[in-house]
């Protein structure tokens, strides 16, 4: 069956008017909780640290994070080089930090809760990030989980709790676990004292590592 001209062409506006409605609606609630994130001009937070992977033994460990608008964050943990720069900088507030575009990617169950899922793709060449995938909470207008795709090809997960409400109006979050691949690792002769029981090199062939960060004592202003 061949439908006339004018409908396909009333089809094809309406579905593109569809789309640039689910990318506006994407981009105003990206840019909602980036408004919340940039509330916190400075804050400082003590930091819990365990790091498993499979081809060393890290002691659990503790840091000092302090940040400052717009996006310098500095982290105090001497000897300690395993936290990837993307997680260290929060995930999500370093990811709006700069010039992006927003597109819905429908909705996800996570953690027993449903979550509006946004694609978020850095507009400057300069971005570690490619690509990443935002899981927003919408109830509490937070990011739960983050899957970030770097332009070196790794990808590293982000998954975050927000029990402190004070700091949750910043989103900022009360723990953060972080997933990543990691290659051939040559551990620094200044952080080999720091390690027991570790190999001086990785097993060939990616690995896995995991980072849990526990954040208390949040001092914002």
């Amino acid at each position: 069956m061949k439908f006339p001209a004018t409908l396909t062409t009333l089809a094809l506006f309406c579905v593109a008017g569809l789309s640039v409605r689910a990318q506006d609606d994407a981009q105003r609630v990206m840019e909602a909780m980036k408004v919340r994130m940039q509330g916190a001009k400075v804050y400082d937070a003590d930091m819990r640290i365990k790091v498993d992977v499979s081809f060393m033994k890290v002691p659990e460990s503790k840091a000092h994070v302090h940040f400052e608008a717009p996006d310098k964050t500095t982290i105090d943990a001497p000897g300690f080089a395993m936290i990837p720069k993307q997680g260290a900088d929060l995930s999500a507030a370093k990811l709006l930090s700069q010039p992006y575009v927003a597109v819905s990617a429908g909705r996800e169950m996570f953690q027993g809760v449903m979550m509006r899922k946004i694609t978020v793709i850095p507009s400057s060449e300069s971005s570690e990030i490619a690509v990443a995938v935002v899981y927003v909470d919408t109830t509490t207008m937070t990011p739960r989980k983050v899957v970030s795709t770097t332009r070196k090809g790794g990808t590293i997960t982000a998954e975050l709790v927000y029990n402190d409400a004070a700091a949750r109006v910043y989103c900022l979050p009360s723990y953060v676990k972080l997933r990543f691949d990691i290659g051939s690792f040559q551990i620094p002769k200044t952080m080999s004292g720091d390690f027991e029981n570790s190999t001086k090199e990785a097993p060939k062939g990616p690995q896995q590592a995991t980072v849990e960060i526990w954040y208390s004592a949040y001092r914002i202003r």
